[in-house]
């Protein structure tokens, strides 16, 4: 796997990260805002300018451990849902539409619509199996190597979810007049020193998640993307190799879609400062040469030509590239070194795909390279004015944010200690991170009691917690630091 280092090097000396947000910290009532960091155009930089002269250091993601969801969402700690990656079918098959060329397409993204399993993404996770492989991981470690084992959990920073952190560190590019508004939800906590981030969803924002998903249209793009995934993957690695066979379904086509399944690894690494343990779904792996080299699989619109209509191939363009921030992001924190990409047009038929190095990601999009497929008059390529995104930008906001997260909530949870009430219930404190439009600042609030217990434990509905942690993992967790404590004692 490459060296995530390496992302951003350039000729010469990196400049340090200039620190430009700030942040302020205040003692007020508990349902007062605790901490609020400014996003950096806050600070009075000028428009159109970097506060980053280079991307704050990031180590190479190293797993840790991996599990598995089945069909009936079972969880396992192992790697029987790991899927490899063989790649789209041919493109041989004749449009039923379109009669310009290119008048072939490969798969037909709609097979098995009417067989699509869906999650039950009303049933709220939490963090549970994120910590369950971790706890899972030092438990079943021999008594000789356990302590060593359980080591790497104790000296992260932060836990949570790959999504979290992706979402954590495109919060730079949120303004009032972005094209879609993705707000900045968490919650928090800290226990022996560690943060603990998942993501908070309101009743209204589940609602309206959940109509946008019941929209036809909607179902069936999200449903382009898994399709793309089982017509690119098998489940046993020798069928890589073998020829694809049909049996009775369009060819390549391994199994119907169940969004179920996952196969998830877990990953340490480091963000400026941050150690971080993160997890995250892997599509698929690409044995090669004795290794397994990770892939992420997407799906996107198909980009105009620029030969039918410039105007409009430049407009997709941009857009297409803009997502790509978020398809870097995701791979590039799980050490994801493949990404590929299939284009698809409105009526669901994959007409080409592309590969995409994920370190290369960043030079693709910065100013001073060839823009794809539009030229000029003399034929010569044209050059980018100004970047599309620059990866040190987001990585050395989402640097800042989880460092203002840490300092605030470590603050305010030493000086309120767990308690024990009557019923013995643990109570501990439990933040909220919020980031809104018109996106100016990320402000952090303590939770009462009873929104601890009617939004994050879901009104004690889904098992035994302490704030929004398993209980049996936060006592996992005290009870390997009282046996430390004792040791160093």
């Amino acid at each position: 796997m490459p060296d995530k280092r390496a992302l951003d090097a350039r000729d010469g000396p990196a400049a340090p990260t200039k620190r430009l947000a700030q942040y302020n910290d205040t003692d007020s009532a508990p349902d007062a805002i605790l901490g609020s960091l400014k996003h950096p155009r806050m600070t009075g930089i000028p428009a159109g300018t970097s506060p980053y002269t280079a991307s704050p250091p990031f180590q190479q993601p190293t797993p840790l451990c991996s599990f598995s969801f089945d069909e009936q969402r079972r969880l396992w700690q192992d790697d029987r849902c790991k899927r490899f990656y063989r790649g789209p079918p041919a493109y041989t098959n004749r449009h039923p539409v379109q009669t310009r060329a290119p008048a072939v397409f490969g798969a037909d993204l709609n097979c098995a619509m009417d067989r699509y399993v869906q999650r039950d993404e009303s049933v709220p996770e939490h963090l549970d199996a994120l910590v369950a492989a971790l706890q899972h991981r030092t438990e079943t470690a021999s008594a000789e190597v356990r302590d060593e084992v359980d080591q790497e959990r104790r000296r992260a920073g932060v836990v949570t979810w790959r999504g979290i952190i992706t979402k954590i560190c495109t919060a730079y590019e949120q303004s009032a007049s972005a094209r879609f508004a993705d707000p900045l939800d968490l919650n928090a906590m800290m226990v022996d020193g560690t943060l603990y981030l998942e993501e908070h969803v309101s009743a209204s924002a589940r609602a309206e998640k959940q109509r946008k998903e019941a929209d036809p249209t909607m179902k069936r793009f999200a449903y382009y993307g898994y399709a793309f995934e089982s017509y690119c993957t098998v489940d046993d690695p020798a069928q890589v190799s073998r020829p694809r066979s049909n049996d009775g379904e369009p060819e390549g086509w391994s199994g119907d879609v169940n969004t179920n399944v996952q196969w998830c690894s877990v990953v340490k690494t480091k963000l400026g400062s941050n150690r971080l343990i993160i997890g995250g779904e892997v599509d698929a792996v690409l044995p090669s040469h004795g290794r397994e080299e990770m892939v992420e699989l997407k799906t996107s619109m198909q980009i105009t030509s620029a030969h039918r209509n410039a105007a409009k191939a430049a407009v997709e363009q941009e857009r297409f590239e803009k997502k790509l921030l978020k398809f870097f992001l995701q791979s590039y924190l799980l050490g994801i070194g493949k990404i590929v990409v299939g284009f698809r047009d409105f009526h669901g038929l994959l007409t080409t795909h592309q590969e995409f190095e994920t370190l290369r990601i960043p030079r693709m999009v910065r100013a001073g390279q060839p823009v794809p497929g539009q030229f000029n008059a003399g034929g010569q390529p044209v050059m980018r004015e100004r970047s599309v995104w620059e990866a040190k930008d987001t990585l050395g906001f989402g640097d800042q944010i989880l460092s203002f997260i840490r300092d605030v909530v470590s603050k305010h949870t030493a000086s309120s200690p767990p308690a024990d009430d009557v019923k013995g219930k643990i109570e501990h404190a439990v933040f909220r991170v919020t980031f809104h439009a018109p996106f100016e600042h990320v402000e952090i609030r303590a939770l009462s009691q009873s929104e601890v217990h009617d939004e994050v434990q879901d009104k004690r509905q889904s098992g035994d917690r302490v704030g929004f942690l398993p209980r049996r993992f936060y006592e996992f967790v005290l009870a390997r630091a009282r046996a430390r404590h004792s040791e160093e004692e």
